[in-house]
């Protein structure tokens, strides 16, 4: 079972555009509930006068540092200021990173906006807030953002489960761990191991 991390749906008040030398990194706060594994991101964004392109991207809060983020996609354009103000887009970030339980997480996408621009939809102020900052390269840090007071429409899929490290082919890669429960095997939801005379979660 997969945790939604952010807001899934179109927010619906209206929309918020960015045009040459605007902002070009966009993203939410979120937390994972558990220990896991990003396996999707999204965003609701659309151009405003023809096509962009654009990358979602995953940032550790703390640090402001990019985690994970998709391949390059193609973002249609939208209503020019009309309805709709973005579309839907999800992508698997292409390396998968591993979250902690109670990780806080910064969601969005990066987009330069060009002559043409860029728009996505946002809830009414004071729903919520996202961040935003301008990199001449993305993805970049988020160290410096700047807050918008409206709720965007960012996500992330958390796939929960612990992790722990096994040789294959030569390397250390992350392994799922799993549990009887029930009669059946399943995830777990996180593993800890004893360092120190306290249990922590492997690094």
């Amino acid at each position: 079972m997969t945790v939604t991390l952010g807001n899934y749906a179109s927010p619906t008040w209206g929309g918020i555009q960015e045009y040459s030398g605007g902002m070009t990194q966009k993203a939410l706060l979120v937390t994972a509930p558990s220990s896991g594994r990003i396996t999707s991101l999204g965003a609701w964004l659309a151009g405003w006068s023809g096509s962009v392109t654009a990358e979602l991207v995953l940032w550790d809060y703390v640090t402001r540092a990019v985690l994970a983020h998709s391949a390059t996609f193609t973002v249609a354009q939208g209503g020019n200021g009309d309805p709709p103000h973005g579309y839907r887009y999800e992508y698997a970030p292409t390396v998968i990173p591993n979250v902690a339980a109670g990780q806080q997480l910064l969601v969005g996408f990066c987009c330069t906006p060009g002559s043409g621009g860029y728009e996505y939809p946002v809830n009414a102020s004071g729903s919520g807030t996202h961040y935003e900052k301008k990199v001449t390269s993305w993805p970049g840090s988020m160290s410096g953002m700047a807050s918008e007071p409206y709720k965007a429409g960012f996500y992330a899929i958390l796939t929960p489960g612990g992790f722990v490290k096994v040789r294959r082919s030569g390397a250390w890669v992350d392994a799922p761990v799993y549990v009887l429960r029930g009669g059946a095997w399943v995830p777990a939801s996180s593993v800890n191991v004893r360092r120190s005379g306290s249990w922590q979660q492997p690094s």
